[in-house]
């Protein structure tokens, strides 16, 4: 039936190439329906066979115990920041006894202490306190004395000649920051005079056994000073020096 067209060409001759394309693209029809069936039937699982899907496994956390990699800088002219691990750290015990500091101990700081009244040698009252030197035994105002049989007053002569020593001028003494009720046994000074080396020396009191001062009374005992020699040849019975109330104030 290759019957010639217009054209004077077989009609079968032009139908072959037709039909063969028509074929082509079934064929390529085919294939990507098969290919859409199978991609759809993978991505539609149920959530049931999804969950039984193996989980991907979480990286290990680091272990407490691993000590911290340290990392270098990227560039060697930048200062990289030191990785400390917790376990080389050491503890090193302070340089000084933090417990007896000077802040920690406020009672410790000499405190001036204006127009002292002493009522026998070794003690005074001043600022609302009432104050014994440490190391010493006081005497007693009216305490005797004698040498060669003759007794004399020495206890007013020695409360006197403290009385003297002072002159009503500000004593520096470490006491508390509030005046205790009972009597402060304490050392002081007059400037950079200690009040109870003062006091032995002169032998107007007895120091304590084995104190620090008692080297220096036996001292005085063989020169026979105050209250181990004669009654004092010029009496030492003196008024004491009276000064105004209040301390100077400084800038006036």
């Amino acid at each position: 039936m290759d019957r010639p067209n217009n054209l004077g060409q077989p009609i079968g001759d032009l139908m072959r190439p037709l039909a063969v394309g028509i074929g082509l693209a079934g064929v390529i029809s085919a294939a990507s329906l098969l290919i859409a069936h199978s991609t759809g039937s993978e991505v539609s699982q149920s959530p049931a066979q999804q969950s039984e899907a193996p989980a991907e496994p979480m990286p290990p956390r680091p272990s407490a115990s691993t000590p911290p990699m340290p990392i270098r800088p990227a560039s060697p002219e930048l200062l990289a920041v030191p990785v400390i691990s917790p376990q080389d750290l050491e503890r090193i015990e302070p340089t000084f006894d933090i417990a007896q500091s000077d802040e920690s101990r406020p009672g410790d700081k000499a405190t001036l202490l204006y127009r002292p009244l002493s009522e026998r040698a070794g003690e005074f009252e001043a600022n609302g306190h009432r104050i014994r030197l440490e190391g010493i035994v006081p005497t007693a105002a009216d305490e005797k004395c004698s040498e060669a049989g003759k007794s004399w007053p020495c206890g007013i002569h020695a409360r006197t000649a403290f009385r003297n020593w002072l002159r009503g001028r500000a004593i520096s003494c470490i006491v508390p920051a509030t005046p205790a009720q009972s009597t402060t046994v304490t050392t002081c000074h007059l400037g950079k005079q200690d009040a109870a080396e003062w006091l032995v020396t002169q032998g107007w009191v007895r120091a304590e056994t084995a104190g620090p001062y008692s080297e220096l009374a036996e001292e005085a005992k063989k020169k026979k000073r105050g209250l181990f020699g004669p009654a004092p040849l010029v009496s030492s019975v003196l008024p004491p020096v009276e000064l105004p109330d209040e301390p100077p104030q400084s800038g006036n």
